[in-house]
């Protein structure tokens, strides 16, 4: 799930060159309902991305914060929700230093 098309047409040309299948959704983090019994991986930009050139969204309201997420997405049990300032090279305009939160969980039964 991603709220770009394009993100998704790119992962899923990925998938394909590496043999996997993925089934994307293009949704809004905030109103995605995660199937049950699913996994949730996560990454996406926190407010500190705002003090990098290494792309990402510009509005306040396309980051996330670890706690928010938390509190958004009530139904999921997270094993892994934390912030990390990462070394991104995807792409000419996704290239340096990043601010993101990233995690990993599973929908409540």
């Amino acid at each position: 799930m991603d709220g770009s098309s394009v993100g998704l047409a790119k992962a899923q040309r990925l998938a394909s060159t590496r043999g996997v299948t993925l089934q994307a959704t293009v949704a809004e983090l905030a109103t995605f309902v995660p199937v049950p019994g699913g996994v949730v991986v996560l990454e996406a930009f926190t407010p500190r991305q705002l003090a990098f050139t290494s792309g990402g969204p510009k509005q306040l309201g396309a980051l996330y914060e670890p706690e928010a997420l938390r509190l958004d997405l009530p139904g999921i049990a997270w094993e892994v929700l934390r912030e990390e300032e990462i070394e991104l090279d995807e792409g000419p305009l996704h290239r340096g230093k990043a601010a993101v939160v990233r995690g990993l969980g599973r929908r409540n039964e």
